[in-house]
């Protein structure tokens, strides 16, 4: 995905070939306004809501050109990386399209993308609840396998009615 960074926000070319704009609106908050088949049609788009910034009108997304979350989320699965920048393991994608098909997409799969935004932007909770330390990051060690030697000599050392175990 390449990013072409202006002050107020940008244009992001996503792996779909479309092109997406953002921008940072006067409160600080970050504002997709869609996406655009061409880079032409979101320079348009980025510079009218610059214009209209100016002007004192609030920042719209175009409901038109955003695609819904139903249309996005494979896309999205497609273009996920592990923090290794390696694409997801096969039962990963597995597990992530299974939770969007039976938990996501038939509550929120009709919204468009510009209407989602989440608690923690919204001011109503402190912190992500769903962000759990830790969890994207895979042991890279084997756990010790014992010997057969080493299994005899553990069976010798405990006592009699364990040794079965």
């Amino acid at each position: 995905m390449t990013q072409q960074r202006r002050a107020g926000g940008g244009i992001d070319r996503l792996p779909s070939g479309r092109y997406r704009v953002r921008i940072v609106t006067p409160d600080g908050r970050r504002l997709s306004l869609g996406t655009y088949p061409t880079k032409r049609a979101a320079d348009t788009a980025y510079a009218r809501s610059i214009t209209d910034q100016a002007d004192g009108k609030p920042a719209v997304p175009s409901a038109v050109t955003t695609p819904t979350l139903r249309e996005y989320a494979p896309a999205w699965i497609d273009a996920r990386l592990t923090n290794k920048g390696e694409p997801l393991r096969p039962r990963v994608r597995d597990l992530y399209a299974s939770q969007l098909r039976l938990h996501i997409l038939p509550n929120l799969g009709s919204l468009r993308l510009a209407k989602l935004t989440t608690a923690v932007e919204d001011g109503l909770i402190s912190a992500n609840p769903c962000t759990i330390q830790g969890a994207g990051i895979e042991p890279s060690e084997e756990r010790p396998i014992p010997t057969v030697e080493q299994v005899y000599m553990i069976a010798n050392t405990i006592d009699e009615r364990m040794r079965c175990l």
